[in-house]
This record gives structure tokens, C-alpha cells and sequence, in this order.
């Protein structure tokens, strides 16, 4: 009998350490859209202080990456390039599931730089599920459209070239449109302008077929200061993918 029970107890905690032990894990694509200026590049890590991305620079994104995670949650730290482990700013990705595909935007100014920054906005994640990396068919560009730009507001998007007219309205600061949209792979032009508004607070080439993108997926994100004035020289707005 005592042998009976001790297996008993010997398969109970190996079931409970495989439990613990099981992992799941995503795809994720991270965007460097922060526009501190001393954050021009910065150092991403896990949750235990490992380097995820080193030398990340302003306006570029990683490939879709593999992340581990236990129950639904990841926790990850942002900090200038070269800085100690000890100044990241940390942050958790939380509802991740497993197999799925997300794509994280860095947004907004580290918090003591506030006073550097009229249209301060904090640093801070965007996180988008059900991310793409291909289209529906060969001939065709699936498009995701996010907002991160701290003084434009919200925003309108139109093409104006072919033209295909209103592609986004209303879309806020450090939001994804609600899903991809589906472009014909052609050379387009984009104008940005205050939700509600005429005044074009920008007007920008996207050449979709030039860049033979057929088949693909983009993200296409606002960046910058409409204002630099008054927002510490920082960089001018744009639109990039």
C-alpha cells in the first residue's frame, strides 16, 4: 500500500512540473516609433534582463519574433541603447495567445524627459493581434495603418493618386486601424490630415509596386512631430513602413 501511494505522489508531481514547465508562444513584430531623442536607439529585453533586440533605431522594425511565454502574459523592458539593464522602463504584454501573431509599436517619451516635450505623451506600447506577414493573393498588399504621433491628433487617411479616397478616419493617437486593408500592388499617395479637417498636415509616396510588395503585408505608422518647435527639435512627421 505504501508503495502504491508513494507512485501515486511521484506521478502527481511530475504531472504537476510538466504543468509548470509548458510554455507557449508568439510571433511578434516590434516598431521603434518613439521619438525621444534619447531614444534614438534602444536595447529591448525580457522579463530576466535579456537582450531581445540591441541597437533597435528609430523608425525601423524587427523581423516577426518568437517570444516564450507562460499563461498569457510577457514582460519585456525598453532603455537607450548601451544604458544598465537597471534603467529599462518595463512593461507587460498581457492576453497573448499561443500561435498567435502581434505587432508592437514603442511610442511617446520616457517619463523624465516630460518636461522637454509640449505634446508630451508618455512611453508606452501599442499592441496589435492578428497580424499579418503575407496578403490574400500575389497581386495584392495587405496594409496596416497606426497612429503614433503625439501632436497630430487624430487623424484621416486618403489616397489621392488613384483615387481610392478615405482609407482611415478618425484614427488616435497610438491606435491601429481596425484591420488590414487590401491594396492592389501599385504605387500610391497618402495625405494626412486632423480628422474632420482640409488642412493636409502631410502628403507621402507609397510605392507598393515600385518596391514590389505583391503578396506582402506592411505596417504603415505616423511618426514624429507635426510641431517641432515645440517638442524639443525632435523629429519631423512622417509616414514610414
Amino acid at each position: 500500500m505504501k508503495s502504491l501511494k508513494l507512485l501515486l505522489l511521484l506521478l502527481a508531481l511530475t504531472s504537476s512540473t510538466s504543468l509548470l514547465a509548458q510554455s507557449n508562444s508568439a510571433q511578434v513584430q516590434f516598431i521603434h516609433n518613439a521619438p525621444d531623442k534619447q531614444l534614438s536607439q534602444v536595447d529591448v529585453y525580457d522579463g530576466e534582463g535579456n537582450a531581445l533586440v540591441q541597437g533597435f533605431a528609430f523608425r525601423s522594425a524587427t523581423a516577426f519574433t518568437s517570444l516564450s511565454f507562460s499563461g498569457s502574459t510577457f514582460e519585456l523592458g525598453i532603455a537607450p541603447a548601451g544604458a544598465p539593464v537597471a534603467d529599462t522602463v518595463g512593461f507587460t504584454l498581457s492576453g497573448l495567445q499561443d500561435g498567435a501573431q502581434y505587432v508592437v509599436a514603442v511610442n511617446g517619451i520616457l517619463p523624465a524627459n516630460s518636461g522637454s516635450y509640449d505634446d508630451f505623451q508618455e512611453l508606452e506600447l501599442a499592441v496589435k493581434g492578428m497580424a499579418r506577414q503575407s496578403a490574400n493573393s500575389a497581386d495584392s498588399t495587405a496594409v496596416l495603418v497606426h497612429h503614433g504621433s503625439p501632436d497630430a491628433g487624430s487623424v484621416d487617411v486618403a489616397e489621392t493618386s488613384q483615387p481610392l479616397g478615405t482609407l482611415v478616419s478618425d484614427l488616435a493617437y497610438s491606435t491601429f486601424n481596425s484591420g488590414y486593408a487590401t491594396l492592389e500592388t501599385n504605387d500610391y499617395t497618402l495625405e494626412v490630415t486632423p480628422n474632420g479637417a482640409n488642412t493636409v498636415v502631410g502628403r507621402f509616396q507609397a510605392p507598393l509596386g515600385t518596391l514590389n510588395l505583391g503578396g506582402g503585408a506592411a505596417v504603415v505608422f505616423a511618426s514624429g512631430f507635426v510641431d517641432t518647435s515645440n517638442n524639443n527639435a525632435g523629429p519631423e512627421f512622417g509616414l514610414f513602413a
